[in-house]
């Protein structure tokens, strides 16, 4: 079966799946035990951001950068005509950010100007409430007060999403639609949350205010990898049903890679190995080269490993079989080929690959490495048998 396709697909889900945990350290978020993972936490420190009256005494300033972050997003989601709303808006000290209102999460609103931006924050998982962002909009047009909403959030921890919306009716789906702009909390390489917070921190001029933006942006991006390994294995499985692969022979396939390594390196390098001593495979999955050095009437065995089992760790390495002082007489060419001496193993090692199972472009740099470390062995094993 053809699993280039499949692979190509899940690599960046494999990677993420992978990832360790976030440390979040002396972060003092963190340090309020449970609440950071509550809604009307995070709800309460975003709204005192975005306040251009609030104590950080930087006005306008992180509010004019979330909106800006609002039409960058709704011009990518298709929703052209909030984007335009959006940038016509005034920024001032008369602008209101609130709490609960009208049930709300969080509202940005101008009395004055008569508009509103409204955000539904689901950044701790929480479940969509039946009908709730129908709700806002008939709740913020009661009472007269036609504060016009022009946009309506709707954050996420990991991914731009859109609300449970099975049971409305067409009008409410589209009217809800027609503002709706979705905001990760984090996902790498896209604009989020985390992005936004990190901008604040950047064009923040007070120190405090710095310190709070990059504390609270790690508690973000933290939030957002609560959940992902379930998503990601989720979508994993999906593509082996899409791909309609069979799990047991593709664990039988991946299982196999450390002796396929190990057999395509001694493939290549029995037909290039600038040293014309022995290759060969120790263990299934250990590429081995040896060859001899005669200097001062010894004949001495040195040797090269490298372990396929995880390619990323430690390497490629190099030693003296017979006796370990004799590594010296190569100390100069692999210092200069970026090998690093390991005394508790008595060997040189190189740090040759950043994934423990690395695809064919990978394992062509990693050959490319052993190569050009051979031909300077080679150089300095002639200098040696003068």
């Amino acid at each position: 079966m053809d699993y280039t396709d499949f692979f190509t697909n899940v690599r960046g889900i494999c990677s993420r799946t992978n990832r360790p945990p976030v440390d979040l350290g002396f972060n003092p978020f963190a340090l309020m035990s449970d609440m950071y993972h509550r809604e009307n936490f995070h709800s309460d420190i975003i709204a005192a951001i975005l306040n251009p009256n609030c104590s950080h005494n930087e006005k306008g300033l992180f509010l004019q950068s979330f909106i800006d972050l609002l039409v960058s997003l709704a011009e990518k989601q298709n929703k052209h005509v909030v984007a335009e709303n959006l940038q016509k808006l005034s920024i001032s000290d008369e602008i209101v950010v609130s709490r609960e209102n009208y049930r709300t999460d969080i509202a940005i609103y101008s009395v004055r100007d008569q508009w509103s931006i409204l955000i539904e924050n689901k950044i701790n998982y929480a479940e969509d409430q039946d009908r709730q962002l129908v709700r806002y909009l008939n709740d913020w047009s009661k009472d007269g007060r036609h504060i016009k909403p022009l946009c309506i959030v709707y954050l996420k921890p990991f991914e731009e999403a859109m609300p449970d919306m099975h049971n409305w009716t067409k009008d409410e789906k589209d009217a809800v639609m027609n503002l709706l702009v979705s905001v990760a909390g984090y996902c790498p390489g896209k604009e989020s949350l985390y992005e936004w917070l990190k901008k604040c921190e950047l064009n923040s001029i007070i120190f405090n205010n710095k310190a709070v933006f990059s504390q609270y942006a790690e508690v973000v991006k933290q939030q957002a990898g609560m959940d992902m390994n379930e998503k990601d294995i989720f979508d994993f499985l999906t593509e082996v049903k899409n791909s309609n692969i069979n799990l047991n022979d593709l664990l039988a396939t991946v299982n196999q890679l450390p002796q396929f390594y190990a057999s395509w390196l001694m493939n290549r390098l029995l037909a290039e190995h600038p040293l014309g001593d022995k290759i060969w495979i120790w263990s299934k999955s250990v590429c081995v080269i040896d060859f001899r050095v005669q200097h001062n009437g010894e004949s001495i065995r040195f040797a090269f490993d490298i372990p396929c089992e995880d390619l990323s760790n430690p390497g490629i390495t190099f030693f003296a079989r017979d006796d370990s002082t004799k590594i010296e007489l190569f100390k100069e060419t692999l210092d200069k080929q970026g090998y690093v001496f390991n005394s508790a193993w008595s060997r040189w090692c190189k740090h040759c690959c950043n994934t423990k199972y690395p695809d064919l472009t990978e394992l062509e740099q990693i050959l490319k490495e052993v190569k050009c470390c051979l031909e300077e062995m080679k150089k300095r094993k002639q200098e040696l048998e003068k």
